[in-house]
């Protein structure tokens, strides 16, 4: 039922021709829809308004106004949603149009939104949660007051601080004013150094005396020369004249120094600027040296002293030897005492040279007879034989880990993992070997000595023990042995130059080196040279690290150019000793040429009182 004002009109679906048609041009009120008529529905009422009619009969436009007069509580959020859309009017022509589909959904619009009840009151309502907190913003801080304060109040508790960096320092009063007061217990110390010096009065005047003993020196200054009397005469030696960096040898001479760090830059270099570093052992110069040899040969199990004769010893080491050989003769009454035990061991000996005592085994036996004696002449090598043929048998060594070329070492000297009791004196650089890289067939000797020979290094036997001295071929190279530091220096005069040889080779600057596996490929050259000048290739199975490349490229380069070798015979020194191969020597030769060079032979004889050692030295020319 609609009613337009007070009238009230029917809407049926009759079949009037006008039937379903909504006219408000004859509707009292001027054409509005009055939903509040006074016979309401209980409840508030529900009204439903549709239309159905030809879209093409219809030519107006309707402007709907709602107006609920009447507080619904919580629907007055839905009153917003029809309040006068004068925009939509063109669409709202659409939503009259025969829609049947959409007629339930059009009738949900307009139902109560009762879900959202709540929600929309929330909106509006107080946030008492959050009263609390609004209110402490912009209430008075309480809680920080007394903090604000203690900013600008006294500082009571420091007070007495900032006063003591200002008021008379009380305790260090009695400090300050030390320095300036008597010291009590310097006063008789200060009084000494004033008073009159007793002790030293006599001395005061032993000085303006007639110096009696000297009148006679100082007279000679002065006097007129004439002929010395027999005695000694005291001179003072004239004074060293300046060093000028000037060398007779080379007039004429250019020497070009080489700075990495300013390429193309021409440097003249004093080379002998500096004085040559001091030798660990330096051996004075003297008018005469006196030395007491005594040789002296004993049993090592039983220490019983041999008879043997002084003109009959001798003993050799070099570069190339991994042990001692010895040369020694006996009395024929001394052949129980050599002769090997039962099994085949041979005898040990000591063999003592002016207090240096040598480990030797006793190898072969000879017996000669000359009218009215007998003689036995007993060679044999040092205690590092017994790692050689006949002593040693022939064993396979390989390695199935990673090791390191000392623990490579160490191992081959050993029998199913033990020991067999020698151990290594190591002064080479130490490198990394892969496992599977090294085989060999031989002795533990000669295991030693191939390993070894990867950087051109040597073996050396210790003197008594069960060492083995693994050792550079050069300590330093060549052409920078005058800068070294030599282990032993001897004066002019001392050593006999027997020979001297000057031997030239190719001048080889770079190499290349091979090792296993294959792809151990190194090129090495030396420093300030161009590297073009090839030494034949290195190859050992061993040359897998960079380190041992760099050690055998030392080792073959120096052995390059032309050098000299001297042989000098001087006698066992007991600052010396025998001198082994391997010792920095600093010496002068014949030319009255100091040099520098390593040593490579010693060779040490006896005859009769006499005992002598020959050392053959390489330097560079």
């Amino acid at each position: 039922m609609l009613a337009f004002g007070s009238a009230p009109v029917a809407l049926d679906d009759g079949d009037d021709a006008t039937s379903g048609t909504l006219d408000l041009r004859d509707a009292p009120g001027s054409g509005t829809l009055d939903f509040g008529a006074s016979d309401a529905p209980p409840g508030g009422g529900e009204y439903a308004l549709a239309a159905d009619a030809d879209i093409g009969a219809i030519d107006c436009g309707i402007n709907l106004v709602w107006d609920a007069n009447i507080s619904r509580g919580p629907r007055a959020f839905a009153r917003c949603g029809w309040q006068d859309g004068a925009a939509q009017r063109a669409a709202a022509a659409h939503r009259w149009q025969d829609s049947t589909a959409i007629f339930l959904c059009a009738a949900s619009h307009w139902q109560d939104g009762t879900p959202n009840h709540g929600t929309a009151s929330a909106r509006w309502q107080d946030t008492l949660r959050l009263a609390s907190p609004a209110v402490v913003r912009w209430q008075d801080g309480a809680v920080l007051r007394g903090a604000q304060a203690l900013r600008w109040q006294d500082t009571t508790g420091r007070r007495a601080v900032l006063g003591a960096a200002w008021q008379e320092a009380t305790a260090v009063r009695h400090a300050d004013r030390v320095p300036y007061q008597e010291m009590q217990r310097l006063r008789h110390a200060r009084a000494v150094r004033a008073q009159d010096g007793h002790a030293a009065r006599r001395l005061l005047l032993e000085a303006l005396f007639d110096a009696t003993p000297a009148r006679r020196l100082l007279r000679q200054h002065w006097q007129d020369a004439r002929r010395p009397p027999p005695g000694l005469s005291w001179h003072d030696l004239p004074p060293e004249p300046p060093h000028l960096c000037y060398d007779p040898l080379k007039l004429g001479w250019l020497d070009f120094g080489r700075d990495d760090t300013a390429p193309g830059v021409l440097h003249f270099i004093c080379r002998d600027s500096a004085p040559p570093p001091d030798a660990t052992i330096v051996v004075e110069r003297r008018r005469s040296y006196i030395v007491i040899n005594a040789i002296e040969v004993r049993r090592v199990d039983t220490d019983q002293l041999l008879p043997a004769l002084d003109q009959g010893l001798s003993m050799q080491l070099d570069r190339g030897s991994w042990t001692w050989g010895f040369t020694v003769t006996f009395h024929a009454s001394a052949l129980p005492l050599l002769q090997p035990a039962a099994d085949g061991t041979p005898v040990a000996l000591t063999l003592t040279v002016n207090g240096q005592p040598f480990r030797m085994v006793v190898e072969s036996i000879a017996r000669s007879v000359r009218f009215p004696s007998a003689q036995l002449t007993v060679r044999g090598r040092g205690r590092a034989a017994l790692l050689d043929a006949p002593y040693a048998a022939t064993r396979s060594f390989s390695h199935d880990v990673d090791r390191t070329a000392q623990q490579l070492m160490e191992d081959a000297l050993t029998i199913n993992g033990v020991s067999i009791g020698w151990s290594l004196d190591w002064q080479i650089d130490d490198w990394y070997i892969p496992a599977a890289t090294w085989a060999h067939q031989g002795t533990w000797i000669t295991a030693v000595t191939d390993i070894a020979a990867t950087v051109g290094a040597y073996v050396q036997p210790h003197d008594t023990g069960e060492v083995l001295r693994i050792l550079p071929a050069w300590p330093a190279p060549i052409w920078e042995l005058a800068a070294a530091t030599p282990d032993i220096e001897l004066p002019p005069g001392i050593a006999t130059v027997e020979e001297t040889e000057w031997i030239t080779r190719p001048d080889y600057d770079a190499l290349y080196l091979h090792g296993e596996p294959g792809t151990s490929l190194y090129y090495r050259n030396r420093a300030g040279t161009a590297g073009d000048s090839l030494a034949p290739m290195a190859v050992h199975s061993l040359l897998v690290h960079a380190d041992a490349a760099r050690q055998r490229a030392l080792a073959e380069l120096s052995e390059t150019g032309r050098q000299v070798e001297h042989q000098l015979q001087l006698m066992v020194l007991p600052e010396t000793g025998i001198i082994k191969p391997g010792t920095l020597l600093r010496y002068t030769d014949d030319a009255a040429v100091t040099r520098t060079g390593i040593t490579r032979a010693v060779s040490v004889a006896m005859s009769g009182p006499t005992l002598t050692q020959t050392v053959r030295v390489q330097a560079h020319a």
